[in-house]
């Protein structure tokens, strides 16, 4: 991934986080956020179910934030143009955040389609939550702690398995569900990328380069 970026798409990737004391509240949601899944996930855990899920989270972080959020949201942030900023972010937000979901099915192989379906409407709301992240803080290592700290927490409550407990819940509650969990991840997303649609950082960034 990095050799063809480098060598073909040569989408720059930015680390340099831009945090702006006016707009405190949105880093109290972010940080906060991260806290609770990390914190109240830790409660009761063994150390080699920690280990399990810290593991987990790198490996799943790291890439996926350089692929998704890295390339094709910078990609498509870069080559869109609207007249309205504001338009362009929010329609690359949701094109990568589609991709993101679409990847997911892969899972299909280990999973049934009904699990893989619920997977991919959350993967949807986490990735619409992981965009908003990056285009917010105009760096990759943000999108990259929330990803991280989401697969930590979910890996220590549910274990390695990406199926749900269809044989003990119907589809329309574990739907519904799932619906609930993609509306929260695109709610916080939406109130950090408040007031950051224009003169945003990140677009400045791609503009220039």
């Amino acid at each position: 991934m990095l050799i063809l970026n480098f060598s073909i798409l040569k989408q720059k990737i930015y680390f340099k986080t831009v945090f702006n004391k006016t707009n405190w509240k949105s880093n109290i949601i972010l940080f906060g956020f991260v806290l609770f899944i990390v914190g109240s996930s830790l409660i009761g855990k063994s150390s080699q179910r920690v280990i399990e899920a810290f593991t987990i989270g790198i490996i799943a972080g790291i890439p996926e934030e350089y692929l998704f959020r890295g390339i094709v949201l910078g990609s498509l942030l870069k080559n869109l143009k609207f007249k309205n900023q504001s338009r362009r972010i929010i329609v690359s937000i949701i094109i990568a955040s589609l991709l993101f979901s679409l990847y997911h099915f892969g899972n299909i192989r280990y999973d049934g389609f009904q699990s893989v379906f619920l997977q991919m409407i959350q993967t949807f709301g986490m990735g619409f939550l992981l965009a908003t992240a990056y285009v917010r803080y105009a760096s990759i290592l943000i999108p990259i702690l929330l990803h991280f700290s989401i697969n930590f927490g979910v890996t220590l409550v549910s274990g390695t398995s990406t199926s749900t407990a269809s044989s003990h819940l119907s589809f329309a509650i574990l739907l519904i569900d799932a619906l609930i969990v993609a509306a929260f991840y695109i709610i916080i997303g939406m109130l950090l990328l408040r007031n950051h649609l224009k003169n945003n950082p990140l677009i400045k960034k791609l503009d220039l380069d």
